[in-house]
């Protein structure tokens, strides 16, 4: 999953370096509304902080920090599910009406 606004594969050396060597089933994902920071604890706590929310949405983005939390968990749950458990719950499919916020990048 990438912060959006970037074209994460084709733009960024260590994304491009990565999908070159990377050989097996993979997606690359945005979350609308997302910044780097979104996919660390700082999504969770930095909004409770009383930093200005300019200062909150340059780190985090406009996502809403519990929806974020809750994306994150589902697509890496899913991830796991699939290749470790043998379960899928077809998340990582394809766009789906219950993640919206997610844009599958080609």
């Amino acid at each position: 999953m990438g912060r959006e606004g970037s074209d994460h594969a084709r733009t960024e050396p260590s994304w491009a370096a990565f999908w070159s060597h990377s050989t097996g089933w993979r997606r690359d994902l945005t979350l609308r509304g997302s910044r780097h920071q979104t996919y660390t604890d700082l999504a969770a706590v930095m909004p409770q902080t009383g930093l200005g929310q300019d200062i909150v949405e340059e780190t985090i983005g406009t996502i809403d920090p519990a929806r974020a939390v809750t994306v994150v968990r589902t697509c890496v749950t899913s991830f796991f599910d699939r290749w470790l458990r043998e379960r899928n719950d077809h998340v990582l499919d394809g766009p789906s009406a219950d993640f919206p916020d997610v844009t599958f990048v080609q």
